[in-house]
């Protein structure tokens, strides 16, 4: 990400461990002095030696949870900083399936509208008898159940009432898929898209497991991306699955995500700055620029194997951006 400076929230960083990609992130920023802290309980933005900081005019990069993002954009815009992504853009990612196409079905309703017989009458023609994904936009809940068990005026109050779900709150619903396995486990990659051009894309993998990424995801993720409608942010994470239908295996988009509060795997990185001392890690296992950095101290990061079973690369083509 090309910024001034990268951001991370003081209260975050009171429940993390020293692997959590929070944590690992902010160890490269204070490595190339672009890191900076919010702490909004006392309303203040510091450097990395606890110092106050002018941040006017500055481009930053917020690297928070979901709950720390609004309070830190929030300070940070009060002291006339301007962020790499902002309240609205996340908005519009949450709602990423009002800008793309998407190939297997899927609704978003209101449980409200489960009341209605429109709504009802559209649900059970596409999903009578089958397994559903249910996922509420706001982040925070999802299940795997029948459509009778959703639809079902018990269960939806159970739910709504241990989960804090409003009765306006709008959940996707789709057919549930089964995600193809190989030696890596789930065929699952994360993008990381800045500027509307994708930068790095790695399995979801949080250890250190050196792999590549088979290029239809990155085939795929290129269609996505220039295909995209107008008004889309161009800072994302774009989520890709490999599943199958009627025996026949395709990649889709399986959701997109907020840049600022998305989990970081092995092989991505939110930075644009390669410094000398990880360029002999990232050449050998092309890891993300913060986890080379990470490898390089703790020993025990470093693995080469999954279950015996691992190959490194996953069908013999390195496809890189």
């Amino acid at each position: 990400m090309i910024c001034d400076y990268y951001c991370f929230v003081k209260e975050d960083f009171e429940k993390i461990d020293k692997r959590n990609h929070l944590n690992v992130q902010q160890e490269y920023a204070a490595g190339i002095a672009v890191a900076i802290w919010c702490d909004i309980k006392k309303q203040k933005v510091e450097n990395d030696q606890g110092k106050s900081i002018d941040v006017a005019g500055k481009k930053i990069h917020i690297c928070s949870s979901i709950d720390c993002f609004l309070g830190c954009y929030t300070l940070l815009r009060a002291n006339g900083a301007y962020t790499t992504e902002t309240p609205e853009d996340q908005k519009k990612i949450e709602h990423w399936y009002q800008y793309v196409d998407i190939l297997r079905a899927m609704d978003v309703v209101s449980v409200e509208d489960l009341d209605s017989q429109e709504c009802m009458y559209r649900l059970n023609k596409r999903y009578f008898g089958k397994e559903v994904f249910v996922k509420t936009i706001k982040k925070g809940f999802s299940l795997i159940c029948s459509l009778e068990e959703l639809i079902s005026k018990g269960n939806i109050k159970k739910m709504c009432a241990q989960h804090s779900i409003d009765v306006k709150d709008k959940m996707i619903i789709s057919e549930r898929i089964k995600i193809c396995e190989d030696s890596l486990g789930k065929r699952e990659v994360r993008f990381f898209v800045e500027d509307a051009q994708i930068k790095n894309a790695s399995r979801y993998i949080l250890d250190g497991l050196p792999h590549h990424v088979a290029g239809k995801f990155y085939d795929k993720a290129k269609e996505v991306t220039e295909r995209i409608c107008e008004g889309f942010p161009g800072n994302y994470v774009l989520d890709l699955g490999e599943y199958e239908v009627d025996g026949h295996k395709q990649v889709d988009v399986i959701e997109f995500n907020p840049i600022s509060v998305s989990s970081v795997y092995v092989n991505n990185s939110i930075f644009s700055e390669k410094t000398a001392q990880i360029k002999a890690c990232y050449d050998e296992y092309g890891f993300g620029y913060e986890w080379c950095l990470l490898a390089m101290k703790d020993k025990d990061f470093i693995i080469k194997e999954r279950n015996g079973m691992h190959k490194y690369c996953v069908d013999n083509v390195l496809y890189g951006i």
